[in-house]
C-alpha cells in the first residue's frame, strides 16, 4: 500500500507534507496581521505628512515639467507629453508612479545575498506571507530576539526604518522580538525604469512583483535607496556616492498616491552624482519609462549606476501569498538549467503565478555593469500559470524550452555548476529567443487596462498578455 501511495499519489503526499511542515514551523513564527497597530499608526502618520507636502509641491513640479527645457525634452523622448500643459503633464507623473513595477529582488537560497538575510525559495514556499528581512533572519537562525541590529551591517536598517520610516524602535536593540520584526517593512524599488530584473540583482536573483492593488495602501516611499543614502549622507554602513545629500531635507516621504515632493528631490539627489542637470536627469529617466516614444526592445542601455536611481517604495506591512504577488522574474544567468531554477517553478506552481525569466547583464565583479539593454523578458512557457494567460502555450513551444534547459544543465553539470561564459549565457537566450518563445514588456497603466492582471505586453504583437 506505501508503495501503491508513493507512486500513484506521490504529488499529493508531497502537498500535505509540505502543508504539515509550514504549520509546525508557523507555529513558532506566527502569521501577523496584514497591518499590525504599530504599522498601521505609522503609515497614518507619514501618510497625513507626505499628502501636505506632496500638495505643496505641485506647483514646482508642474513649473518644472512645462519649462522650456523639458519642452525639448519631450519633443525628443515622449510625444505623448509634447501636446499636454502643466496640470496634464502631473497627472501622467502620477499614472507613472501609481502603475510602474513594485519589485522586491530576494536570493533563491540563502547565503547568495551579501551582508543581509532575505526570504528564499525555500521560506516563500512554507510561509504564506511575504517575509520582511527581519523575520527572516529569525527564522533562519531558529529563534527570536538572535538579530544584532548593532552590528554594522544592520546599522543602516535600524537608522533608516526608525528614523526616516518611522518604524517602533526595538525595545533591546540587538535583540527584536518577532512581534517587533512583524512590525517592520519590506524594501521595494520602484520600476519606473522598466529594468528587466526589477532590480539590480546584488539584491537577490529572483524578483517578485506585486499586485498594486494588494499592497498600494501600505506604501511609503523615499527618493532615494535608503540604504544608499545613509551610507553616503549620515556615514552609516553601506555604500558612499556623491550625491546631494541636501536635495532631502528632513528625510519626508510620500506615498503612491502623494508623492510630487520626492520626484523633484529625486532628480536632485542623483544629478550630482554624475554632472547631469536636473532636466538631463530626467530625460534619463522618462527615456526608460512607459511613456518613451522607444518600444521595450529598442530603449536606450542603462548601467547599474542607472538601475540604482529608483523611488524606494517600501511596503509596511506583512503581504500574504498568493494575491499580494502577481508574477515572479527569474535572474536567467544564475538560474535559468539549475536546481534553483527547478526550485523557483515549483515556487510558481504552487501559489499559480506566472513566471519569466530575464537576461538582465552578466555579473561583474564589485555589481559594476557595462551599459546593457535591461530589456530582455521572456515567459516560461511550462509553469502552470501559463496556461490561465490570454495567450496560447504550444507544445513546441515547450518542448523547445525544455530541450535547451537540459542542454543548459549539462553544460553547469560538466563546470561543477560555475557560472558559464558571458558568450554561453547569451548564446542560450539567443537560441530560446529563435523558438517563438514569448518576448515581453512590462504592463503599464498606458499599454494594458486591467493592470492589476496584467504581466506584460507581447513584443510581437504588443497584446496585454493577462490572467
Amino acid at each position: 500500500t506505501v508503495n501503491m501511495l508513493s507512486k500513484g499519489m506521490g504529488v499529493g503526499l508531497n502537498r500535505v507534507a509540505l502543508i504539515l511542515a509550514a504549520t509546525v514551523v508557523t507555529a513558532s513564527f506566527p502569521m501577523p496581521e496584514r497591518t499590525t497597530a504599530n504599522q498601521g499608526a505609522t503609515l497614518r502618520v507619514k501618510g497625513a505628512i507626505a499628502q501636505n507636502l506632496s500638495i505643496a509641491a505641485e506647483g514646482k513640479v508642474k513649473e518644472f515639467l512645462s519649462s522650456e527645457e523639458m519642452n525639448e525634452v519631450f519633443q525628443r523622448c515622449c510625444p505623448l507629453m509634447v501636446p499636454l500643459n502643466g496640470e496634464e503633464r502631473l497627472a501622467v507623473l502620477h499614472t507613472l508612479v501609481m502603475g510602474s513595477e513594485l519589485v522586491h529582488n530576494f536570493p533563491s537560497v540563502d547565503g547568495t545575498g551579501n551582508f543581509f538575510k532575505d526570504l528564499t525559495i525555500k521560506l516563500a514556499m512554507e510561509y504564506p506571507w511575504f517575509l520582511n528581512e527581519w523575520q527572516a533572519l529569525l527564522i533562519l537562525n531558529g529563534t527570536t530576539g538572535s538579530k544584532d541590529a548593532k552590528n554594522t551591517s544592520n546599522r543602516v536598517y535600524v537608522d533608516a526604518e526608525v528614523s526616516i520610516y518611522g518604524c517602533k524602535a526595538f525595545a533591546e536593540e540587538q535583540h527584536p522580538t518577532w512581534e517587533e520584526a512583524s512590525d517592520r517593512l519590506l524594501y521595494v524599488a520602484h520600476n519606473m525604469r522598466q529594468i528587466d530584473t526589477g532590480n539590480n540583482v546584488f539584491f537577490g536573483n529572483v524578483s517578485a512583483v506585486f499586485r498594486t492593488s494588494k499592497v498600494k495602501d501600505n506604501v511609503l516611499i523615499a527618493p532615494i535607496d535608503t540604504g544608499i543614502y545613509e551610507g553616503s549622507c549620515n556615514n552609516s554602513y553601506g555604500p558612499n556616492l556623491p550625491i546631494d545629500c541636501d536635495a532631502w531635507k528632513d528625510d519626508p516621504i510620500g506615498t503612491l498616491e502623494f508623492s510630487d515632493h520626492l520626484f523633484l528631490e529625486n532628480l536632485q539627489i542623483w544629478a550630482k552624482a554624475r554632472n547631469y542637470t536636473m532636466v538631463q536627469e530626467a530625460e534619463a529617466l522618462f527615456t526608460r519609462s512607459a511613456i518613451s516614444k522607444y518600444s521595450y526592445s529598442s530603449l536606450p542601455n542603462v548601467t547599474s549606476k542607472d538601475v540604482i536611481r529608483y523611488y524606494e517604495s517600501n511596503i509596511v506591512g506583512n503581504p500574504p501569498f498568493p494575491e499580494s504577488v502577481k508574477f515572479l522574474i527569474g535572474y536567467f544567468p544564475y538560474l535559468f538549467g539549475t536546481q534553483d531554477g527547478l526550485n523557483l517553478q515549483k515556487l510558481a506552481d504552487r501559489y499559480n503565478w506566472p513566471l519569466v525569466w530575464a537576461l538582465g547583464v552578466y555579473p561583474t565583479s564589485h555589481h559594476i555593469s557595462p551599459a546593457y539593454g535591461a530589456n530582455e523578458r521572456m515567459l516560461d512557457p511550462t509553469a502552470k500559470a501559463s496556461s490561465s494567460l490570454n495567450i496560447t502555450i504550444s507544445k513546441k513551444m515547450s518542448a523547445s524550452f525544455e530541450e535547451l534547459w537540459g542542454k543548459a544543465a549539462a553544460v553547469r553539470k560538466s563546470t561543477a555548476h560555475k557560472l558559464p561564459p558571458q558568450t554561453t549565457i547569451e548564446g542560450w537566450w539567443s537560441e530560446l529567443m529563435q523558438t517563438e518563445q514569448v518576448r515581453i514588456g512590462p504592463a503599464s497603466p498606458f499599454s494594458c487596462r486591467a493592470l492589476d492582471e496584467c504581466i506584460g505586453v507581447s513584443l510581437s504583437s504588443n497584446d496585454c498578455i493577462c490572467l
